[in-house]
């Protein structure tokens, strides 16, 4: 029995976010969850229509069942509208959210933006004192709450509940197996032969999740005492709408600890992100000829900054303020590459799909991730990423010729003898899948950049266990031939009456088969520290 797996699957998949590199094509393809979360948003995507009015915004946090930044249906002015519950209304800083801030007569704006040469620094400022600089939010959008989940190891009793799992499982997995490969178990022999090649495929899944998570390692935020270096906060932007990415902006721009140069890359070349870049502070960049995707934009970018520090952030993801002071003290060792943090959707409360689609990613981003640090092994997940400009210019920026640049990448530098750094604490908001169709597109790049990959980790030059933890992340996806072949036995048994077991073993079988898979999936329960739900091991098994 293979154990069920989140975010990249159950043990290890790659990046969130991640998009084809062949020539010409955009930077975001049709099914990305941007669009079919705010499919009514025609003020702010420039496909549907031209800007509207908005109506005043009131501070609501979403309630279970409502779609994030979903809108609301027209109030005829004479009608009253129903008191709601007082909540409490975060707090953000002034111009975080769009609209908050005015903007400066159109000759007096063109003209400090014309001698604007580059993002201006932003260096360590303590907290205003001036509360004119401090207001009420007043939004729905979840990014702006504080994170609700933590990612870092529950701690030693954890650990030692883990190992006494894992004592647990490999004994009940020899029981099922040794009964299962007995010869007077056969049935028909083809059906019996896929059964055994789907439960040992799946068994090789399990062993992996709990090698992993046995070596899982939990580093504290660490910050750079007294230094402040340069930093780039690359954005890359396609047809996501403003009042999406504008957080973003807003908030990268107020990290503290180093000189921030938040630069938002536009691929849709809308003057619209332009005119906001200039409103937030940020530079803008655009480029003529859009090949390579998300990859080519970033290395576009690259060659036009400068600063040896650069961080990768998605546009729907809006980072903490400490978010440079957690990770920037882990790139001290001299051959660390890149820091990486947990994604965390902000939004998992609005429908069942978004909370087993985060219940994945919060298993993989928790017990997995560890495991995969413990083991030096842990991959860029292409955002709220920290990089070492100087790792990135060792290898030759992002590989444009891939599903999963971010994966890739990975391999090449582990293979140049660079090392990853993993912390477990979430540092960023970012938007999930609300419907099937997003969700399963995601999916699908996943599956597609992952096992593409394969080749790639065959013929690297990494370290034993290294390697295995990538083809790990790899094989994940092959699990879906597995739950094909189980269902395809009670088919063949209905319309021919062949089954793989001799029919007397048919009782022995749950006799020696639940022990295992019951002790197998309360292992994944457990590590998934109660994030990990039976709707996403359902969600993860159907698609």
């Amino acid at each position: 029995m293979g154990a069920p797996g989140g975010r990249r699957g159950l043990d290890h998949a790659c990046d969130r976010r991640t998009h084809g590199r062949r020539g010409g094509r955009p930077a975001a393809e049709p099914v990305q969850p941007a669009h079919l979360r705010l499919p009514w948003r025609a003020g702010v995507d420039p496909r549907a229509g031209p800007a509207r009015r908005r109506r005043d915004l009131h501070a609501a946090v979403p309630q279970h069942g409502h779609r994030v930044l979903r809108g609301r249906p027209a109030v005829a002015p004479d009608r009253p509208r129903h008191p709601r519950p007082a909540q409490a209304r975060p707090r953000v800083r002034a111009g975080q959210l769009p609209g908050q801030a005015r903007l400066p007569p159109a000759g007096a704006q063109d003209a400090r933006a014309a001698a604007r040469p580059g993002p201006p620094a932003d260096h360590d400022l303590p907290p205003p004192a001036d509360p004119r600089l401090g207001v009420l939010a007043l939004t729905t959008d979840p990014r702006l709450l504080p994170p609700a989940w933590n990612a870092a190891s529950p701690g030693r009793r954890h650990r030692l509940r883990l190992r006494l799992c894992v004592a647990l499982c490999l004994p009940l997995a020899l029981f099922y197996f040794a009964w299962l490969l007995d010869p007077t178990r056969i049935g028909n022999p083809v059906l019996y032969m896929l059964l055994v090649a789907a439960e040992l495929f799946n068994l090789a899944q399990a062993v992996g999740f709990w090698w992993t998570c046995t070596g899982e390692r939990s580093r504290p935020p660490l910050g750079l005492a007294g230094e402040h270096p340069d930093v780039d906060v690359l954005v890359p932007v396609y047809d996501e709408p403003v009042d999406v990415v504008e957080p973003t902006i807003a908030a990268a721009r107020r990290m503290r600890g180093a000189r921030v140069h938040v630069w938002l890359l536009d691929d849709g070349a809308r003057d619209e992100m332009r005119a906001m870049a200039s409103r937030q502070g940020a530079g803008y960049l655009r480029r003529k000829h859009r090949s390579g995707a998300k990859a080519g934009n970033i290395n576009h970018a690259l060659r036009r900054t400068r600063s040896r520090i650069v961080v990768v952030l998605d546009c729907d993801h809006v980072p903490q303020q400490r978010f440079l002071q957690a990770t920037l003290g882990h790139l001290a060792g001299p051959d660390v590459a890149f820091v990486q943090t947990p994604q965390c959707y902000a939004n998992a409360g609005t429908g069942e799909l978004a909370a087993a689609a985060w219940s994945q990613h919060a298993l993989f981003f928790g017990a997995i991730a560890r495991g995969k640090d413990g083991h030096d092994a842990m991959f860029c997940c292409g955002t709220n990423v920290v990089f070492r400009r100087e790792a990135l210019e060792d290898v030759g920026g992002f590989p444009e010729g891939s599903v999963t640049e971010d994966f890739e990448l990975s391999i090449k530098l582990h293979e140049r003898g660079w090392r990853s750094a993993y912390v477990p604490e979430v540092l960023a908001l970012g938007l999930g899948p609300e419907d099937m169709a997003s969700y399963v597109g995601q999916q699908h790049r996943w599956a597609r950049g992952c096992l593409g990959a394969m080749g790639a980790v065959m013929r690297a030059r990494l370290p034993l266990r290294v390697r295995l933890q990538y083809l790990l992340s790899c094989s994940y996806f092959l699990t879906g031939w597995t739950v094909l072949a189980y269902m395809t036995f009670p088919v063949v048994r209905i319309l021919t009456g062949q089954q793989p077991l001799a029919a007397p073993a048919a009782d022995q079988f749950l006799l020696h088969f639940a022990p295992y898979f019951g002790m197998a999936l309360s292992m994944v329960a457990m590590m998934g520290a109660g994030a990990y739900t039976f709707r996403a091991f359902a969600l993860q098994s159907a698609s």
